[in-house]
């Protein structure tokens, strides 16, 4: 399959940091370098973006709330269902 590169450069992710073409933005080995040199070679370029240190725990905290919200959801369900059948 032969994928034709867009006439101007197309960001991929986010748009807070570039990465210049064929260079990763942190430390990486041969296969990462030649994954991007491939990417650049088709006239794509890699954005890398960061969240904030301050994002760290009130993200931690929504997460943790939804999936405990979820647990107690289908617990719930189970429960239910469980006493519907019995």
């Amino acid at each position: 399959m032969d994928v034709t590169p867009p006439r101007s450069r197309t960001s991929i992710g986010g748009s807070v940091r570039r990465a210049p073409a064929g260079q990763s933005a942190e430390r990486g080995g041969t296969r990462e370098k030649a994954c991007f040199a491939g990417i650049a070679a088709h006239g794509w370029c890699q954005t890398v973006t960061y969240h904030p240190d301050s994002h760290y725990w009130p993200m931690q905290g929504a997460e943790t709330g939804l999936y405990l919200t979820l647990a107690a959801g289908l617990g719930a369900l189970c429960f239910w269902r469980v006493r519907r059948l019995s």
